[in-house]
């Protein structure tokens, strides 16, 4: 998703689109914050401190070159980690943020993203006992018509996600199965983010066992003098592998 973001700000870069500036700062805020809120001590980011450093500075986010973004994509997407208790609320985010890049390119059919919002609302419909439901039944009763659609701006997709987003929860499990699995087979698009809202990636997930790993055995001697920044021997160094690649849990040495 971090990437879906930094594709939509850059579209939003062109001067054809200088009339949503303060959604396009708003995105490169968030974009901001999720990096400078690294945490500089994990050895997983230390490897990448040049690049943090990089983008540290908020102003650097307005005008990003196309090195810049193949930078952010290489070296700072594989460090974000993923929320698990608000997934569901992230793929509805990423949904909408998908239908923002289709509606502003044309380059890809929005219907399948209407469609999931659709089956969302009809789902929510469902719901109408619960409180916070209720609350926004106006905008569900809206994105269930084929009229609303119809002359749909970028600032009402944000606002139907952001009254949405956390209404995904009460939808039942078959809906929600229904709604987010094997999107990526329904919708014909070159964005590939799809795959960044999945736990099960392998950066991501390799990233977060081995720093998880790590966390929880400071003590060896290997850990620790990787942390201070000390030589290590050759005994440490096989220690160290079997950390890295235990063949299971966090992943497998390729062997030539």
């Amino acid at each position: 998703m971090f990437n879906t973001r930094l594709q939509l700000s850059e579209i939003l870069r062109e001067p054809e689109h200088n009339e949503h500036i303060g959604f396009r700062n708003e995105l490169l805020d968030i974009l901001y914050k999720e990096v400078s809120s690294f945490d500089r001590d994990s050895f997983i980011v230390r490897r990448s401190l040049r690049y943090v450093d990089q983008f540290k500075s908020r102003d650097q986010w307005e005008n990003l070159s196309k090195t810049d973004i193949i930078d952010i994509k290489q070296h700072l997407t594989p460090l974000i980690l993923t929320d698990q208790e608000d997934e569901l609320a992230k793929r509805f985010d990423l949904i909408i943020l998908n239908l923002q890049i289709a509606h502003l390119t044309g380059s890809m059919n929005m219907e399948p993203y209407i469609k999931r919002i659709k089956h969302i609302g009809r789902g929510l419909l469902k719901k109408s006992n619960i409180p916070m439901v209720q609350q926004h039944m106006d905008t569900i009763k809206s994105i269930v018509t084929d009229e609303y659609w119809q002359q749909i701006s970028l600032g009402a997709m944000e606002t139907v996600r952001l009254e949405i987003r956390e209404l995904i929860r009460f939808l039942d499990r078959e809906e929600q199965t229904l709604t987010f699995t094997d999107l990526t087979d329904e919708i014909n698009e070159p964005v590939r983010e799809w795959d960044l809202i999945k736990s099960s990636t392998f950066t991501e997930g390799y990233l977060m066992r081995v720093e998880k790993y790590v966390r929880e055995h400071q003590d060896l001697m290997a850990i620790m003098k990787l942390k201070y920044n000390m030589p290590i021997t050759a005994q440490e160094l096989e220690e160290l592998e079997k950390i890295l690649f235990d063949g299971e849990t966090r992943a497998q040495k390729k062997t030539s």
